[in-house]
């Protein structure tokens, strides 16, 4: 049975940086190998897809496919952002490597070699465009930008030039790298960057690498990678509101440090209009290679506060975090995201008290595997669920818990905030999780489980209620609920451990049934895909390929999205 030890307090303080008093400065054979999986892999190396039908679909564009399920029909998703130049832009360009600011900055032959030299023939509320060399490195941070572009049709746009594949490489030290903190801007691209905290150790400073701090209206970092800084990514607006931020296809990786204060992946607050897209999130808030640099509860790969509003996260690589890979307190569109091994990996909805309930949809997310954030602070949960006012929740996948020591499936935690209201839970697959899915509280009102598989608990109950009496807020039917644990111990409910036909009254049930599901590739873990896709076989490997994703290096198979449908149809899900 499983240890009915109440769950840790997972509700937090804002983290340290988020209010500010000042401004601030295996073997091959062991591969996919049906037919239906072959199919579908060879599917998503020729093209970026997403499965029509959910809230966040791309445009009309229907892909033929090869797949024999009806169902598995594709559309494209939206891929990189076009950029076409106004007549009246002015092109400059920039490089380390060959550029001197004698020059007039004005073509690739004569190039600035300092982004401060560049940014000065760049002018002001038009469509310009600076081009860095692709393959460069500058010594020092790009600093703090202060320039719009026209309007939302004709932007600045920061953007590369060049034959190299690299992206030019900004070495920031223990400084900041990339920052708005000085004027209101609006209207700007960063496109193909790279910032590297390079002499960074995780006690000289407590550097950002992209900071937004000045409310900022349409402002896009895309196809970027920003690594080992305190926090790699601050979206927060300081004296008002950011609007319409969005951050696409970029890599945020191994923020940290050996102090006490709260790393952060990327941190957003007081936003309206965020998009989180195809970025790879990994291993945020901690580093297992660097002394001192630990994870703990309030360090994360990506942490959106309840102050932010109209939040779509879709398509992303998110694992290894501190502690959470995802915390959506604000709910919103949370669709299509591949999560990895993190000790608590997705988080909905909010547990602070100021704000009311929030609306979600939560759609096609994966979650395999978790993992403790210490030895003293057992984990291995998949979606904590808190304070929403209504929510979809559907065709969510949590498989194979191995690390984490405390595992929950979904877990709802009625007890913050307004309480759970109005979710209809349907379609959703735990297997081989290792623990239940876990009812804390008694504040629900119209949580309606339907349709969902509960499967191979070794040992353990299928659903676990903290509270000693009955919910009447939670309705049941047409699940199915299979673990080895004793059939009058398959839940814990009132009280009391329990047979599924007991149960079944309590919430009004008379369709679930006990069943033990085949499905079409269950087994399947991420070293089976890894290794399909060209790599070793690990998450290692797999994590290793995807910190590598660029544009001029991109390979469909490591998008989040399409990872996620891999699996979802492993189970049957769509």
């Amino acid at each position: 049975m499983h240890n009915i030890t109440p769950k840790p307090n997972h509700t937090q303080s804002p983290p340290d940086h988020a209010s500010l008093t000042t401004p601030p400065p295996a073997a091959r054979s062991d591969a996919i190998c049906s037919l239906a999986a072959a199919a579908f892999l060879v599917l998503l190396s020729a093209c970026d897809v997403r499965r029509s039908g959910s809230l966040d679909s791309a445009p009309p564009g229907i892909l033929s496919s090869v797949l024999t399920d009806p169902a598995d029909t594709y559309i494209p998703v939206p891929a990189w952002t076009d950029f076409t130049p106004s007549v009246d832009t002015q092109h400059v360009y920039v490089s380390s490597s060959s550029g001197n600011d004698s020059n007039n900055g004005l073509s690739p032959q004569t190039a600035k070699r300092t982004i401060p030299a560049a940014v000065l023939v760049l002018r002001p509320d038009r469509p310009d465009w600076l081009h860095i060399k692709r393959g460069d490195t500058f010594s020092g941070a790009m600093g703090d930008w202060y320039l719009s572009g026209r309007s939302a049709t004709e932007p600045m746009v920061i953007t590369t030039y060049g034959t190299s594949t690299a992206r030019p490489l900004f070495q920031c030290g223990a400084s900041d790298g990339l920052t708005v903190h000085s004027a209101t801007v609006h209207d700007v691209a960063f496109v193909g960057l790279h910032f590297d905290a390079n002499t960074y150790n995780g006690s000289n400073g407590m550097p950002y690498g992209i900071s937004l701090l000045t409310p900022c209206t349409r402002v896009l970092v895309e196809d970027c990678k920003v690594e080992r800084f305190f926090v790699n990514v601050r979206f927060q607006g300081w004296g008002g509101t950011h609007h319409d931020l969005k951050m696409r296809r970029s890599v945020i990786a191994d923020a940290y440090t050996t102090g006490t204060a709260h790393s952060q992946g990327m941190y957003c607050d007081l936003v309206d209009g965020l998009l989180i897209e195809e970025c790879v999130l990994d291993h945020n808030g901690w580093r297992d290679n660097v002394p001192g640099a630990i994870a703990t509860i309030f360090r994360h790969n990506l942490y959106v506060q309840d102050t932010t509003s109209n939040v779509v996260l879709r398509g992303n690589i998110i694992a290894r975090g501190g502690s959470h890979g995802m915390q959506a307190r604000s709910g919103g569109v949370v669709n299509n995201n591949f999560l990895l091994g993190n000790a608590i990996n997705m988080h909905v909805g909010r547990s602070f008290a100021s704000i009311g309930a929030h609306v979600a949809t939560v759609i096609g997310n994966v979650m395999l595997d978790g993992r403790n954030i210490s030895a003293s602070e057992p984990r291995g949960w998949g979606i904590t669920f808190e304070s929403l006012g209504s929510a979809e929740v559907a065709n969510n996948v949590c498989a194979h818990n191995t690390s984490g020591g405390f595992p929950l499936s979904y877990d709802f935690d009625s007890n913050p905030g307004a309480g759970l209201n109005n979710i209809d839970f349907h379609h959703n697959v735990s297997y081989k999780w290792g623990g239940p899915m876990d009812m804390s509280g008694n504040r629900f009102t119209g949580v309606q489980l339907r349709n969902n598989d509960l499967q191979d608990f070794p040992g353990a109950e299928l659903i676990h209620s903290n509270y000693s009496g009955v919910l009447a807020g939670i309705t049941s039917a047409q699940n199915r609920f299979y673990t080895t644990a004793s059939t009058s111990a398959w839940l814990f409910y009132n009280g009391q451990y329990m047979s599924l036909a007991t149960w079944r009254p309590l919430v009004n049930d008379t369709t679930s049934v006990a069943t033990q599901v085949s499905y079409p590739r269950a087994s399947q873990t991420i070293v089976q895909y890894d290794l399909a896709t060209g790599g070793s076989g690990s998450l290692a490997s797999f994590m290793s390929r995807a910190r590598n994703q660029a544009r001029l290096n991109w390979n469909s198979q490591l998008v989040g999205s399409n990872a996620a449908a891999y699996f979802r149809s492993n189970f049957g899900l769509p």
